[in-house]
């Protein structure tokens, strides 16, 4: 069977078949599968790395089928050597409200990088590791763009790029300037591999401080993490962007603290 992408992050697509699909952690994707052709199938995943070994597999069986299952270790065509998705094939089903421009109103590089060491090294986001790391500024209403690129080499240093707060739009794929795809995670693969760099736009319309960052959790955890942070006041209510609960009304919006032990007598609670 092929499956037919509809959704990347729960962002739905224009349909694309494939025979297989690169998932990095934190990616989600929706498929629909055209039940066709009866008998025992096997539904495996393998290594980004290595297409010929199963890792982990289901089973499909049609109704009445009574044949034995496939072989655990059994690797399908599909997977080892079938076509396998590119993030060049997606475009967005519905038309985007923020077309990609040539004029954004801020450009960063994001450059991955991991300098060796004990423990696994640290990793980097613009030869920064988290905590130590210099805010990337937006003003409310920006369209900002990421410039991803690696220098961290196979085989096993895939980057999946995850936006807290946002949907980022990938540039330079099926859906042109008109329809790029909306997605929350970005898979960079190896330097000099195909997928080594993207870029995307996205629009700064979630007033705060959010966190992006590598979700291959050892990666984050040795320090490809950093934060983007709102400045400015776009409200004019003397709160600042980055901690405004409600950063486009005037009205400024009091947040009470959901701890009782504030509020029993002789505590003060905070506004």
């Amino acid at each position: 069977h092929q499956m037919t992408v509809t959704h990347k992050d729960g962002n739905r697509m224009q349909p694309v078949a494939t025979d297989a699909i690169p998932i990095g952690v934190g990616e989600r994707y929706d498929v629909i599968v055209d039940c066709t052709n009866p008998g025992v199938w096997s539904l495996a995943v393998s290594q980004l790395q290595n297409r010929n070994a199963t890792v982990v597999r289901g089973v499909v069986r049609y109704q009445g089928e009574t044949g034995p299952d496939p072989a655990s270790t059994l690797v399908p065509t599909n997977l080892s050597s079938g076509q396998l998705m590119s993030y060049a094939q997606l475009a967005s089903y519905w038309p985007s409200a923020h077309p990609i421009t040539t004029s954004p109103d801020r450009t960063y590089p994001v450059a991955l990088a991991v300098q060796p060491g004990p423990g696994g090294g640290t990793w980097t986001i613009n030869n920064e590791a988290w905590p130590n790391v210099t805010p990337t500024d937006v003003s409310y209403g920006d369209i900002v763009q990421f410039d991803l690129t690696t220098s961290t080499p196979s085989p096993n240093h895939v980057h999946p790029m995850h936006m807290h707060g946002h949907f980022v739009q990938l540039m330079g794929t099926a859906g042109g300037t008109t329809h790029p795809p909306m997605m929350d995670t970005i898979l960079i693969m190896p330097a000099g591999t195909p997928g080594d760099t993207w870029s995307c736009q996205w629009i700064a319309d979630n007033p705060g401080t959010w966190l992006y960052h590598c979700h291959d959790m050892h990666h984050m955890m040795r320090g490809m993490m950093t934060v983007v942070s709102y400045d400015g006041d776009f409200d004019g209510d003397l709160i600042a962007d980055a901690v405004d609960k409600e950063p486009t009304l005037s009205i400024p919006v009091a947040m009470i603290s959901d701890n009782a032990d504030e509020f029993r007598i002789g505590n003060s609670g905070e506004l």
